[in-house]
């Protein structure tokens, strides 16, 4: 039996957000202070690089 025709999972993206940092040690700083770390037990922050071309 199924809730609906819906697919299950137990992870939730929550969102997302985009910073500028200078290098890859401020984006880890940033992230360490991220809000929902200290209010969510099992909550994550993943880092992703993002390459801007114009």
């Amino acid at each position: 039996m199924t809730d609906g025709p819906f697919v299950e999972s137990k992870e939730i993206l929550g969102g997302f957000v985009i910073i500028e940092a200078a290098d890859i040690e401020e984006a880890l700083a940033i992230a360490g202070e991220w809000p929902s770390l200290e209010t969510l037990p099992n909550s994550t922050v993943q880092l992703h690089p993002v390459v801007v071309r114009s």
